[in-house]
């Protein structure tokens, strides 16, 4: 079950980052890929997730996000209820300075957060079908600013080197999503 789950949790990583979609039968999520943004991790031969940082204009931490089609008009990606977990812990941002957060879920410049917390989500029954969801959005446009460095093999200690990128405001080693 484990695997199935970590497996779930990358899967939705580089999926929330992609630019062509495709449904996942069975909770209606759907899910998409970019080759722009998946890497081998050496010695692995295992895709490594993009690393995202990223501000918003308030604070959506404990919100469960979903991304939105370029026009806004609708939901490309979201969450079943059981793919919010990263290693048995609701997968929230991690704070870094400045009020940059580290993406956990696999969002990107699409996003958008509902009014369902991760606590109230893992609670349903069921994962909500996208029109409840898109009804549910709170902020469609929440971005501040929002980056990709690189990937997660990069880095030893990963919120200590992004916090120093943060305080220099030195960011040529990512890209500018936002």
């Amino acid at each position: 079950m484990k695997k199935l789950q970590w497996f779930a949790v990358i899967s939705l990583i580089i999926c929330g980052m992609g630019s062509v979609s495709c449904a996942k039968k069975g909770a209606g999520t759907a899910t998409s890929t970019n080759k722009d943004t998946q890497h081998a991790d050496p010695g692995t031969g295992v895709a490594s997730p993009p690393v995202i940082i990223y501000k918003t204009k308030t604070n959506y931490n404990d919100k469960v996000p979903v991304i939105l089609s370029e026009d806004k008009r609708k939901i490309v990606s979201y969450p079943d209820i059981h793919d919010i977990y990263l290693q048995g812990a609701n997968a929230y941002p991690v704070p870094l300075e400045d009020g940059f957060l580290l993406d956990m879920r696999g969002i990107g410049p699409g996003v958008a957060f509902t009014s369902f917390s991760y606590e109230e989500f893992v609670k349903l029954d069921q994962t909500p079908p996208a029109e409840e969801l898109f009804k549910s959005i709170i902020d469609n446009d929440p971005l501040v600013e929002m980056y990709q460095c690189g990937n997660k093999h990069q880095y030893g200690n990963l919120p200590d080197e992004l916090n120093a990128f943060i305080q220099k405001r030195d960011f040529t080693q990512c890209k500018k999503l936002k």
